[in-house]
């Protein structure tokens, strides 16, 4: 039991990550159906005619350029990406709570409990929320982890 246990704190990030990948998988099944939503054809027609969305969708236009000029219109590649950027967010929670706790469990279970969707349950069905919502929240737990340094350096 020693040797497991002993395994298990030196893999703890790999997996963690493991257990997070699956816990998606399940989670988000549904949206390997790979289809469009009428929002998702908006924005696929406003990059391909070059026209601006309203007022507060401006910036989906920009975060989802990149991923455009790579698969079109093709939906697979935006849900893919969409899965695998999600995939990875669970480990950047559990770190940022880690860093801020020095607790593995809590850092790990507030992981576990995020990946599981029901936080942001619908956040992967829709491309018009799905990247640039999984984007601005690796750059929301940047930020935490940012404050963390300058509030322990003082």
């Amino acid at each position: 039991m020693e040797k497991i246990l002993k395994y298990c704190n030196k893999y703890f990030w790999i997996i963690s990550f493991i257990i997070y990948f699956l816990f998606v998988s399940i989670a988000f099944w549904h949206i390997w159906d790979f289809y469009f939503h009428a929002e998702d054809f908006l924005d696929i027609q406003n990059l391909l005619f070059g026209s601006n969305q309203l007022y507060p969708y401006q910036g989906v236009k920009y975060l989802l350029y990149p991923f455009f000029w790579i698969f079109g219109n093709q939906p697979q590649g935006y849900f893919l990406s969409a899965y695998f950027l999600y995939s990875f967010l669970p480990l950047f929670l559990e770190y940022v709570v880690y860093s801020i706790t020095k607790k593995k469990g809590l850092a790990f279970f507030s992981a576990l409990y995020f990946s599981t969707g029901y936080v942001g349950s619908m956040s992967l069905t829709f491309i018009e929320s799905a990247i640039p919502g999984t984007i601005y929240l690796y750059l929301l737990l940047g930020i935490l982890i940012l404050y963390q340094k300058y509030f322990r350096g003082r």
